[in-house]
């Protein structure tokens, strides 16, 4: 298979996951720039910290006037839930793919 057909591929098959992520995009940074950050901090908070709803957590902190210290501790402890469903989601997953006899289109 060449490698601008697995660059197609990989195009298509991330494209569900970018419908939900440009406008989650727009929500995190819209709030950003309405708390006084710039588009380029902005920009950089997604990079730095690219973690769903915890990116609102930290940005609404930043609001408050809370100390760095006080929003990374709050992010260390805030991430784990989101990681425990995203194991739990693949836990899942697995028990489906082998239930169906290892079929590729079982978890989907």
């Amino acid at each position: 298979m060449s490698i601008k057909r697995q660059i197609w591929q990989g195009a298509l098959a991330i494209f569900p996951l970018s419908i939900a992520v440009i406008p989650w995009g727009f929500l995190v940074g819209s709030f950003a720039t309405d708390i006084g950050l710039t588009v380029i901090e902005s920009q950089a908070l997604s990079v730095i910290l690219f973690a769903g709803s915890a990116q609102l957590v930290a940005v609404g902190m930043f609001k408050a006037g809370v100390g760095l210290s006080t929003m990374l501790l709050t992010t260390f402890f805030y991430l784990p839930l989101d990681i425990f469903f995203i194991v739990s989601q693949c836990a899942t997953r697995s028990v489906l793919f082998l239930l169906n006899g290892g079929s590729r289109w079982a978890s989907y």
